[in-house]
């Protein structure tokens, strides 16, 4: 009887004992990633980071930061999804905010406008006294202003006679 309660006891220990040992690994490897970020090496944070999400993917940080390492790498469709899982994983109103300003300062990267504000407005309703974000947004509103205009300059110059030029030019264009 005791050498089955001891035995129970050793395999309970060293499962425990796991579970413990894989949450510091956890935590040593967005550590390592985390310095490595703060000297510029992108690449290898972005190694640390991936380490860590193989051995818990559910975490928030490591999703976020291999965002913004992905993001310093000009990898911004990649950047998008790791910050898209952040944001679900998110459990805090200034992890959640954080998420959207970047997911926003990404979709600017790729010449998103439209996308970019949305994001920009979701994480002010997260933390409306955010000025970076605020900024942000009305940068935002601006370029994509800027693009409906171009887009409909350019729908305008495309009539019948190729590139809005008139064929004689001495002829007025009747409307």
């Amino acid at each position: 009887m005791n050498t089955k309660i001891v035995f129970l006891a050793l395999i309970f220990a060293f499962s425990f004992s796991g579970a413990v040992f894989g949450q510091e690994s956890y935590k040593t490897l967005v550590f390592e990633g985390n310095q490595k970020f703060n000297a510029n090496d992108y690449d290898g944070a972005s190694s640390k980071y991936m380490e860590a999400i193989k051995s818990n993917s559910g975490d928030f940080t490591a999703h976020y930061n291999l965002g913004n390492a992905l993001y310093k790498r000009k990898m911004y469709q990649d950047a998008k999804e790791e910050y898209a899982k952040a944001e679900k994983l998110s459990q805090t109103l200034p992890d959640k905010a954080a998420t959207l300003h970047n997911l926003g300062n990404t979709m600017m990267q790729m010449n998103q406008p439209d996308k970019a504000a949305d994001y920009y407005k979701q994480s002010l309703k997260q933390d409306p006294y955010n000025e970076a974000t605020r900024k942000n947004y009305e940068i935002a509103k601006l370029k994509q202003k800027e693009k409906e205009r171009n887009n409909s300059k350019k729908d305008q110059g495309s009539g019948k006679n190729g590139g809005g030029q008139y064929k004689n030019k001495g002829e007025k264009r009747r409307f």
